[in-house]
């Protein structure tokens, strides 16, 4: 043991856009990748200000 384990809980929309199913989420050395059923726009995909992350600890 000793790791530290994690996980995604949720990924939230923002209400303009029909939310999609996921088909695979992977690790990567940089971070993760989301693979959608369907197409998503590569701009907003690929822009760092349309994603934020919260760290929660628990016992």
């Amino acid at each position: 043991m000793g790791e530290k384990a994690s996980c995604l809980l949720r990924l939230r929309g923002d209400g303009r856009q029909i939310p999609m199913a996921m088909r695979s989420v992977s690790l990567t050395k940089p971070g993760v990748r989301i693979r959608c059923i369907q197409a998503v726009n590569r701009d907003a995909a690929g822009n760092p200000a349309n994603y934020a992350i919260r760290q929660r600890g628990y016992s």
